[in-house]
């Protein structure tokens, strides 16, 4: 009888397991077999800051709210000069969970202003002028009027001139009289929005006359004891004459500078030196609701400037 060899039959065994080993391996779904499932996901991220909204500026918006990244609310833009304030912050992306809303509009308040241009014009004792002397006045609406004085009528320089007709006698006062009447005859005209006061034309402040006799027969007969109608009056050796000019419309653009130009060289100027003009200036408006000139609509209450340079009612 044959013998088994051990050694042989060892090596058999081996390899039989290992065939059947590799078998079972090979017939396992791998699917099925668990994976590591890594690291966990991340929080959401945290919202950014918020942005402050603009400054309102002098424009009807006002500044533009910043633009929020992320998280709260943009702020609106602070109140501006104008009605309705800056516009709100937008609405941001955010790179947290959410985005962040839109900021509320800022508040817009103002407070309006309507002032007219004005200006004066002054005649010192000895004033005189020389025949086709000129000074100018605007009103920032119509074209300025140029006024000429007109020596005994003998004609203007220029057709669109004004003229003021004087004889040479005239003193400060009788002077101011005549170009305060030649101003508001081209104010009624409606070229020129300029108003024109002379505010120091004697001024009779006395008392009235006295009562009448008493009748007669009467034992002592009615006295004449009224108040003296004599008034102070302004002395041409040492007073002023004043001349005060008001625009009709409030308004920046009623600050036009008057101007004036004497006929010749020779002198010290139009009215020998003694005629002096102030303005006009100071007219300013912000959402004025009187009748006012303008360049830009903020200057309107109605918030419309409209093409002849005035504000809408």
């Amino acid at each position: 009888m044959r013998t088994l060899n051990p050694s042989l039959a060892l090596a058999s065994l081996v390899g039989f397991l290992t065939a059947a080993s590799c078998t079972l391996i090979t017939d396992v779904d791998r699917t099925k077999i668990p994976t590591d499932a890594g690291a966990e996901a991340g929080a959401p991220g945290t919202g950014g800051t918020t942005e402050s909204g603009g400054t309102g500026g002098t424009t009807q918006t006002g500044g533009t709210g910043g633009t929020d990244t992320g998280g709260g609310a943009g702020t609106g833009g602070e109140a501006g000069q104008n009605p309705t304030g800056g516009t709100g912050g937008e609405s941001g992306a955010g790179t947290g969970a959410t985005g962040g809303t839109s900021g509320a509009a800022g508040g817009g308040s103002v407070t309006p202003v309507c002032e007219q241009a004005t200006g004066t014009i002054t005649l010192a004792p000895n004033t005189f002028f020389s025949d086709k002397d000129t000074f100018s006045i605007g009103d920032g609406v119509n074209a300025p009027v140029v006024f000429e004085f007109d020596l005994n009528g003998d004609g203007l320089t220029n057709d669109s001139h004004v003229g003021i007709v004087f004889d040479g006698t005239e003193n400060q006062f009788g002077l101011a009289a005549l170009i305060t009447t030649a101003i508001n005859a081209q104010r009624t005209a409606k070229a020129l929005l300029v108003k024109a006061t002379f505010a120091e034309a004697p001024i009779d402040n006395g008392g009235g006359e006295g009562g009448a006799a008493g009748a007669a027969g009467s034992a002592a007969g009615g006295a004449d004891n009224g108040g003296a109608t004599t008034g102070p009056t302004l002395d041409p050796a040492t007073d002023t004459a004043h001349i005060a000019l008001e625009n009709d419309l409030a308004g920046a653009l009623g600050n036009v500078r008057i101007n004036h130009s004497k006929s010749s060289a020779i002198g010290q100027g139009i009215g020998n030196g003694n005629f002096k003009t102030t303005g006009m200036s100071g007219g300013d408006a912000v959402a004025c609701a009187s009748a006012a000139s303008c360049s830009t609509d903020d200057e309107c209450a109605s918030n419309t400037c409209g093409s002849d340079s005035m504000c809408t009612q």
